[in-house]
């Protein structure tokens, strides 16, 4: 797989970076009512931004329609959190 570097792929990886260090801060904290939930769509918003960061990077359109289909994992997850 051949990586293409744009400008897109800076904040998305500051985005997932962000998402798993707030998520392992609630991990802590998950007696907490409401914590588990915030743990999961935490993880599902960094797991959404690394398959977006890997699309945008992809020249390929068969890994960008790869990476796109295991993006919707994440994108059906959050609205149920």
């Amino acid at each position: 797989m051949y990586w293409q570097y744009n400008v897109f792929v800076l904040p998305l990886i500051v985005a997932a970076a962000a998402s798993l260090i707030v998520a392992c801060l609630v991990w802590r904290r998950r007696h907490t009512p409401g914590a588990q939930a915030f743990f999961g769509i935490l993880i599902a918003l960094s797991f959404w931004s690394i398959g977006y960061t890997v699309e945008m990077g992809c020249p390929a359109l068969e890994d960008k329609m790869f990476w796109a289909r295991l993006q919707y994992l994440a994108v059906a997850v959050i609205p149920v959190l």
